[in-house]
């Protein structure tokens, strides 16, 4: 169509359509070509009389058109002179404007078509108003429709809108409208006034940015919601009611425009630095108001949803807040600098209902008020600092912080609490509890006043107390089911009187000293709770009562410490007016131990006189009794009393040799080795070595099929077929592998009395002789008739031998002189003590004696062999008594054995599926539970915080795998979801007892299952590669607790399980298994 001349429009009101036969054609406005084109010159010739009171309608394209339309490829296009009075609608497909159109003031640019782009600069239409109906979207995020237009009426969007306005902008919407995707409106130059407005599809975002934001209509849509203001030092007043301040105003009256639906409402900007004013108003969705360097100025509280659940409010904290009010704060806190709260009025309470967390320093000042956490603090992030100054406090989650925390303020919790300083100190006033348990952990010392649990016992024993967790040396840890358990680290602990109504035990460990007013486990119906205390220096409490009820025991009193003891003060017992201690019950007593440092230096322990080393009064079980006033310079242990004062160490034991590895003087395979007197090295590739090797296996085998109840069809692995799997390994992995059987035999007088002179079960099945038993004299395993005196056949004097057995080369066995059974289990017994022990832990020089002594036995006299047969990991399969050694401990006088190699145990090579399969990119099904407090069958009921923390490192280690918590980890759950996952993760109470094989089970949920049901897991239809216990116990030492320990591989039919030997923190075991996954994911 060429226009040649001006067409007027004189009167009245007309609509002049210009449009293409052809609905598919190209439509080009202000271009040349062969398409469809009208110049700029050609459109200003549609005029109009008058000076706009007469007003037409100037239509392009088809109403169904789909053809492009190109808006100005030869510049922008103005139609603002006089006589332009016309209103412009363009009507087609997807619609560029490369560069502007501008029409007359008044006048209306109305788009009927498809996608609207702006891939140029500067303004794209400018108008009186803008009304859309897309069936595309309007602009991008990267490059917005940008215009200079009074008001933007929406009739339909068909995809997103990112329109940026340059001027003031009244957006409305036609009813029943809606945009399709997601909407992003700004003005930059002036108010931004909105009506109705509805964005329509699942998650798409509706985002509104000027420095005024009016809601005058419904806004409703079910993705995020974002009022920004223009400009970031803009400041932002929420809640109000006077909406014509210098701030972005949103006020009761707007913010109610605001449907129910969306899932977040965001206010303010990230980055920005304007001040916030809030006021208290319900939102009826999460809801998150930020700014970055800004002042928050919360007059009466902070905005809060329907309920705490379905509404969070998201708070970055960087300023300081000085308010006159209460304040309540719903979700989640982040501190993005250090924050002073200041709350200065008559009722200036704090309310934190989410958790708080960041890298920074808090302080609250609440003089006059009480402040509440109720989800915790430093969970996710610690805190630098923690210091509250009120004179009440409510806790209800954990505090985590790396440095000091200070509750100037009694404390109340309804909920079991752990309060943690990693790195500093506690300071506290009065702590009471409900039912639930207090656990304070520092770095440094830990001082407070009164703590008090009180239980909602009854004539029922509704509470049935607690025990502190101990071995045979009686100095271990506590576990979670501890009612009060605080330490510190590497500071002293003072508090006033310690308190559980009810009968929960109490645990304090310390580095230094310990100092408490009276501490009271009683109960008047149930059991009396445990007392365990256990610093380095001295300690000193008014007096211990542990009683229990009428019914019920009285709790043990274990005391442990290197220097002194004192119990100032004393009550009135069951059986005596005067007691310092007492753990006396109607159906029987705890005992009492009391481990102290007097002896050595000839201070006694005075019963009668609690000046230095002693107590104010008695010392009672109920049964027997210490009355004042008695004197003990040395060790007293008589009828459930301990007093035992501090001795050397069983270490170093005497007559072990150091063993030095010499050269061979002879060809390998012709015979023993030439050494000295002091070196026990056998090089026998014989038949006779490889029987008894056999027979070594056969036994182990036996044992654990007996212990489990098994069958005993188990075909027994000979070295032949040892070989063969350690070299298919090898080739495997590239990693190589040795076994090293640890066996003790007895010292004979020659291969005639072999069979007499060892246990039945010890000898061989022929009765023949077997050529590797060790020559006293001259300590060289002899096959010849070397005749040495007759030796007593006393199992606790058989020797410790080695076997090596490598995919290739000579079977070697070792024997070692002054490596008694009784002398090699009870370093293994010392070790396992002082690893456990939170005193000896703590100096790790003791700690590595019995472990280096170990070393020299179970794996020096084997090193160089390990060396020149390059042996990268190393698999020991144990004798009785060593099954729970932690081998991994071991260290040569610079190393652990970890260090140098990887290790791992054995039950027997028979009853072991050695076949490999790589776990890097294994399946995972992992369950577990934080709380053991539900009904069902519960052994074991202490609570495991950190077991949310264990299950999110799957995905953090971006494995797949499967999680199921709390009430959802369940024996059936277990049974049904287990398909063809290689990795079975259990974050919960697992147990490896003496006796029979039920004593010892896994803790679920609603029941435990015993290892005499573990058969009944059939996770070897599809196999398990792995089972890992990540809060297990074995009861260290025990030979039927070990064969549990090491057949709940056999017995489960997994391949491999992976458990801790003792309770250790989960907190620890939870960063602990975190490592483990992620290496897991780098091994062959």
């Amino acid at each position: 169509i060429n226009i040649s001349d001006d067409i007027f429009l004189n009167s009245g009101a007309a609509t002049v359509t210009l449009q293409p036969i052809d609905s598919a054609q190209t439509i080009n406005l202000n271009n040349s070509g062969d398409d469809f084109n009208l110049t700029a010159t050609e459109l200003r010739a549609f005029r109009t009389a008058g000076a706009g009171e007469v007003v037409g309608n100037l239509v392009i394209g088809q109403a169904e058109g789909t053809g492009d339309i190109n808006v100005g490829d030869s510049g922008d296009i103005f139609l603002t002179g006089v006589l332009d009075g016309f209103n412009v609608e363009l009507r087609g497909g997807n619609t560029t404007f490369n560069n502007g159109i501008v029409l007359r003031e008044g006048r209306t640019l109305t788009l009927n078509t498809g996608a609207v782009s702006s891939p140029g600069f500067g303004t794209d239409i400018t108008a009186a108003e803008l009304s859309l109906n897309t069936f595309g979207s309007v602009g991008a995020e990267e490059a917005p429709l940008v215009t200079t237009v009074d008001r933007l009426n929406i009739d339909g969007v068909g995809g997103d809108l990112f329109l940026t306005d340059l001027s003031d902008l009244t957006v409305s919407s036609t009813e029943g409208s809606a945009i399709s995707g997601q909407l992003d409106i700004t003005a930059s130059g002036g108010p931004l006034t909105v009506g109705a407005l509805s964005v329509r599809n699942e998650g798409n975002d509706l985002s509104l940015t000027s420095d005024e934001i009016d809601l005058n209509g419904a806004i409703a849509g079910d993705g995020q919601l974002t009022l920004t203001p223009f400009d970031s030092a803009q400041s932002i007043a929420i809640g109000g009611n006077n909406n014509s301040t210098a701030n972005l105003d949103l006020t009761r009256s707007e913010l109610e425009q605001i449907q129910d639906g969306f899932s977040r409402i965001v206010i303010g900007n990230e980055d920005g630095s304007g001040n916030l004013t809030i006021q208290p108003f319900k939102f009826l969705d999460p809801i998150s108001i930020q700014t970055s360097t800004g002042q928050a100025a919360i007059n009466g509280g902070l905005p809060r949803g329907t309920n705490v659940n379905a509404a969070q409010i998201s708070t970055v904290l960087d300023q300081d807040i000085t308010t006159g009010t209460s304040l309540r704060f719903l979700g989640n806190i982040s501190l993005g600098d250090d924050v002073t709260i200041n709350n200065t009025g008559p009722d200036n309470s704090l309310i934190f209902l989410g958790p708080i967390d960041g890298e920074q320093a808090l302080n609250i000042n609440a003089p006059d008020g009480f402040v509440q956490f109720a989800r915790g603090i430093g969970q996710t992030v610690p805190l630098t600092q923690l210091i509250v100054n009120s004179p009440s406090t409510f806790l209800g989650n954990n505090v985590t912080v790396n440095g000091d925390i200070a509750f100037n303020s009694d404390i109340t919790t309804s909920s079991d609490i752990q309060i943690n300083s990693q790195t500093g100190a506690i300071s506290t006033g009065n702590i009471q509890s409900f039912d639930r348990q207090i656990a304070l952990l520092a770095e440094d010392g830990v001082t407070t006043g009164d703590i008090s649990q009180f239980s909602s016992e009854s004539d029922t024993a509704a509470f049935s107390g607690g025990s502190a967790i101990r071995d045979d040396a009686a100095i271990l840890s506590f576990d979670a089911s501890s009612a009060i358990a605080v330490t510190a680290r590497t500071g002293a602990v003072n508090t006033g009187n310690i308190s559980t109504f009810g009968g929960s035990p109490v645990v304090i460990v310390a580095q230094d000293s310990i100092t408490t007013g009276s501490i009271d486990t009683s109960s008047s119906f149930g059991p009396g709770g445990d007392v365990f205390l256990d610093p380095q220096g001295d300690i000193q409490v008014g007096f211990i009562n542990a009683e229990g009820g009428p019914n019920s025991t009285g709790g043990g009193v274990d005391i442990t410490t290197q220097r002194f003891f004192r119990a100032t003060d004393t009550f009135s017992s069951q059986n005596t007016s005067g007691a310092s201690i007492s753990t006396a019950g109607g159906a029987g007593s705890g005992t009492i131990t009391i481990r102290h440092g007097g002896g050595p230096l000839g201070i006694p322990f005075i019963v009668g006189d609690a000046s230095q080393n002693g107590t104010a009064g008695t010392i009672t079980t109920g049964d027997f009794s210490l009355d004042p006033i008695r004197e003990f310079p040395e060790t007293f242990d008589s009828n459930g009393i301990g007093i035992i004062t501090a001795t050397e160490s069983v270490l170093p034991v005497d007559g072990l040799e150091i063993i030095e590895y010499p050269e061979p003087t002879s060809e390998p395979g012709s015979g023993p080795i030439d050494s000295t007197p002091d070196t026990v090295i056998t090089v026998d590739p014989s038949p006779e070595v490889s029987r008894l090797l056999s027979e070594i296996e056969e036994l182990y085998t036996n044992e654990f099929e007996e212990y489990l109840d098994l069958p005993g069809e188990t075909p027994i692995k000979d070295v032949e077929d040892s070989r063969e799997i350690l070299l298919e390994l090898e080739s495997q992995t590239g990693v190589r592998p040795a076994l090293i059987y640890v066996s003790f035999a007895p010292v004979i007088d020659s291969e005639e009395n072999l069979a007499d002179s060892r246990p039945a079960d010890r000898a061989p099945a022929d009765g023949g002789s077997d050529g590797a038993a060790l020559n006293k004299e001259s300590g060289i395993v002899d096959s010849s008739n070397n005749l040495i005196p007759e030796i007593p056949n006393d199992p606790r004097q058989d020797l410790l031998f080695l076997t090596l057995v490598t995919g290739q080369g000579d079977v070697v066995q070792v024997g070692i002189p002054g490596a008694t059974r009784d002398r090699v289990l009870e370093l293994a017994r010392q070790m396992e003590s002082d690893i456990t022990s939170p005193v000896r832990r703590r100096n790790p020089v003791p700690l590595l004696e019995p472990s280096q002594q170990l070393y020299q036995m179970l794996v020096e006299p084997l090193e160089r062999e390990f060396q020149d047969r390059e042996v990268d990991n190393l698999v020991f399969i144990m004798d009785g008594g060593l099954r729970s050694l932690p081998i991994a401990a071991l260290h040569n006088g610079e190393s652990f054995v970890i260090e140098d190699y990887s290790v791992g145990l054995m039950p027997s090579l028979s009853l072991t599926d050695t076949r490999y399969v790589s776990l890097r990119n294994a399946r995972v099904l992992a369950m577990g539970t934080s709380d053991f407090s539900g009904g069902g069958d519960i052994r074991s009921g202490g609570a495991l915080p950190a077991v949310s923390v264990e299950l999110s490192t799957f995905a953090k280690n971006q494995r797949s795998a499967e999680v199921y918590r709390d009430d959802d980890f369940n024996y059936a759950n277990l049974q049904s979801r287990r398909t063809d996952q290689e990795i079975v993760h259990l974050a919960t109470h697992a147990s490896f007892r003496q006796g029979q094989p039920e004593n010892s089970y896994i803790q679920f949920r609603d029941r435990v299952l015993p290892l005499s049901e573990f058969r009944n897991l059939n996770w070897q239809e599809p196999q398990v590669e792995l089972a890992v216990l990540s809060a297990c116990r074995t009861a260290l030492g025990d030979l039927e607790a070990e064969l549990g320990f090491a057949g709940a591989a056999v017995q489960s039919r997994v391949k491999t399980v992976m458990a801790s030997l003792w309770s250790v923190s989960d907190i620890g075991a939870s960063g602990l298994v975190a490592e483990f996954y992620h290496q897991l994911g780098q091994a062959p």
